[in-house]
């Protein structure tokens, strides 16, 4: 008798378990939570609310995510790249920290269906990922300086900019909500810097030992500004100065102002040493994406997916294309 009941517990406790497996990618199991947490994370980052989007296509979408992450793993697997358990615990722990303890970690795996198993083998899944990433794909990715070149040269127009000042600045800063007091003050403070430049002393010392602003450590320097940077009532008085010229006192909400512009330069196009920075992490971006994309490709054509759970089968076997991510456009200064 007691045999059968554990025989029958274990039946039932297999049951229960294979009723919450929505997939296997290779025979690696994923859960129904998986998807529906895929899913909500879907919709937020789509700003797209129930209802708004057909079902069958973004369930097909976070399969298709759940399915692609878990191929990227199992590469990372295949490259000999492992993840120590030390590193998983330590992670788990701070999500408890930051969520204000183990009552509240757990009160919010049991509200997203997973347990703390399954969370910790989606950490060890992450940094398998992520470690792959940085191992074989992002050392492919960068880009060398004739790519850098020949992009610049190609796409003139994400490179333009308008009208433009390089700027220095003291700012003598007056609290929020200060009086006229205080406000008669800090106004003293920024005079005073003011007549310390009239007599000839260094702007940028002046500014290193007055400002109030971080740039003081910078002595002053804020860098080459656009119309439209600044606030209404600073940007008239500073784009009417000439290259060396110094402004009065310029008030704003934030305090007083006092402004050198050191150069000035038209309408144009940005250097490319000026924009080579970003344009090879955007670059190095869309490479490694196309490289992800590949791989997944290459490895899914291959796998063995096989859906478990009802809807999830019905699901992909009808859904139209899924809904896709906007892309950012990363190539605009």
């Amino acid at each position: 008798m007691k045999k059968a009941f554990v025989v029958g517990f274990f039946v039932l406790f297999a049951g229960a378990l294979q009723a919450q497996t929505a997939l296997k990618v290779n025979g690696q199991e994923i859960s129904k939570a998986q998807v529906s947490l895929a899913k909500n994370a879907l919709m937020s980052r789509m700003g797209l609310q129930p209802g708004m989007v057909d079902e069958g296509q973004l369930t097909k979408a976070a399969v298709d995510q759940l399915v692609a992450m878990e191929l990227l793993a199992q590469a990372a697997r295949e490259s000999k790249i492992t993840v120590d358990a030390a590193q998983v615990k330590a992670s788990l722990d701070q999500e408890k920290a930051q969520m204000g303890g183990q009552q509240a970690f757990e009160a919010a795996l049991k509200q997203a269906g997973l347990t703390e198993a399954e969370l910790a083998r989606l950490e060890e899944q992450r940094l398998l990922i992520q470690q792959y990433i940085e191992k074989e794909v992002t050392p492919k990715a960068k880009p060398s300086p004739a790519d850098l070149e020949k992009y610049y040269k190609d796409h003139p127009d994400e490179f333009k900019h308008d009208e433009q000042v390089k700027l220095y600045m003291i700012l003598a800063m007056f609290p929020q909500g200060a009086d006229d007091k205080a406000k008669a003050e800090t106004k003293a403070k920024a005079e005073a810097a003011a007549k310390r430049l009239a007599s000839g002393e260094d702007f940028a010392k002046v500014a290193s030992e007055v400002s109030d602003d971080p740039s003081k450590a910078r002595g002053g320097e804020v860098g080459w500004v656009r119309k439209g940077m600044l606030l209404p009532e600073l940007e008239g008085p500073v784009f009417e100065l000439k290259a060396g010229g110094v402004s009065k006192v310029l008030e704003s909400k934030y305090g007083y102002h006092i402004f050198r512009v050191a150069e000035r330069r038209p309408a144009g196009l940005y250097t490319l040493d000026e924009v080579k920075d970003n344009l090879a992490q955007m670059l190095a971006q869309r490479k490694s994406s196309e490289l992800l994309q590949q791989t997944v490709e290459a490895r899914k054509a291959k796998a063995k997916i096989e859906p478990v759970d009802p809807e999830i089968k019905a699901a992909l076997q009808a859904a139209p294309p899924a809904p896709q991510e906007k892309p950012k456009d990363g190539g605009k200064q």
